[in-house]
């Protein structure tokens, strides 16, 4: 990938159905997207575990565990 490309890709003016090749995709992932399914998978366990008996924290926990495998 040349550094022209990668320039437009920074500068947001290249979307990436217009890469030159598939494997380019895979240097547009960021690092926030796997702290998003970290941080859901943490809470969806944290809320799980917790030995309060609040109605409806079970499917709290497992909305934010579905949101994780959606996420991910």
């Amino acid at each position: 990938m040349a550094l022209r490309d990668l320039t437009a890709i920074n500068a947001g003016t290249k979307p990436l159905g217009q890469l030159s090749r598939p494997q380019d995709v895979i240097r547009q992932f960021m690092l926030n997207g796997f702290a998003v399914t970290m941080g859901t998978s943490i809470l969806a366990l944290a809320l799980a575990q917790l030995p309060l008996a609040i109605p409806g924290l079970q499917s709290i926990a497992e909305g934010h565990w579905m949101l994780n495998i959606v996420l991910f």
